[in-house]
């Protein structure tokens, strides 16, 4: 991996609002196609375009400098964005998940979004796709999908279709609604009715948050529209996550640290 920082006088140099913080790798697409040449570097967020929302905190401290704090975030495979105050060198790391009812944020820092780069995976006809390794309680998947409807995220206990223990649904009835259930044919646990979430022939960007049986899930930028807690969450607590088509094909695709 080639890492590359470009400093001027022991500062982070500042072009056409990019912080400079590149770390370049090769990531192999899941789907097959050759190595790409991706990077990872964070721009700088106007005020007043970023302070609508509330990201979740993943980690707060004092940062000897906004570098420091770069560097702290692109360590860490959650962080989408980092704070920095100038003059009280607080460091506050964010994931992709937003607080729902959150307010306006301080405008006492620098907020910085990272680029990163991303992971494609193609479904055929009632498919299933498990990538990701193991984790245990908490989760947070900041992903794309192309699909007309039925566009499934399953946590399953080992990873296989046969032992998933939440079915949630984006684009269920002809898109139209979005719901969760212990398996495809258990009894509904909970739906939100909500139309026109998906595309066949665009790409819809998500975000989707587990923390011990809390699930909240929203469109990208957006505080979370589907909200519900398992009053009774399955016992073992190491889960896979992987996605599930219906009757169409189906794209996906999974932002995620540059490694």
């Amino acid at each position: 991996m080639l890492s590359r920082v470009i400093l001027r006088t022991s500062k982070m140099r500042i072009l056409h609002n990019f912080l400079v913080v590149a770390l370049c790798s090769k990531v192999s697409l899941a789907n097959g196609s050759v190595p790409v040449e991706e990077s990872s570097w964070f721009v700088s967020e106007q005020r007043g375009v970023y302070e609508a929302v509330q990201h979740q905190v993943l980690a707060s401290s004092v940062a000897e400098s906004r570098l420091r704090c770069a560097k702290e975030c692109l360590m860490d495979e959650r962080c989408r964005q980092f704070c920095y105050g100038q003059t009280t060198g607080q460091c506050v790391l964010e994931d992709a998940s937003i607080l729902s009812g959150s307010g306006a944020r301080a405008n006492s820092c620098t907020y910085y979004t990272r680029q990163v780069c991303n992971s494609t995976y193609q479904l055929g006809r009632f498919g299933y796709e498990f990538p990701f390794p193991a984790f245990d309680d908490e989760f947070v998947l900041d992903f794309s999908v192309r699909a007309s409807g039925n566009a499934k995220i399953a946590f399953s206990t080992d990873g296989m279709k046969e032992n998933i223990n939440y079915h949630l649904v984006i684009g269920q009835s002809s898109n139209t609604k979005t719901s969760i259930r212990r398996c495809q044919r258990c009894p509904l646990l909970y739906q939100v009715p909500v139309s026109g979430l998906l595309s066949e022939h665009e790409y819809q960007r998500f975000w989707l948050r587990y923390d011990h049986g809390v699930f909240a899930l929203g469109k990208h930028g957006k505080a979370a529209y589907f909200e519900w807690s398992d009053p009774s969450p399955p016992a073992i607590p190491v889960w896979f996550v992987g996605f599930g088509s219906w009757d169409r094909p189906q794209e996906w695709v999974v932002y995620h640290r540059c490694i």
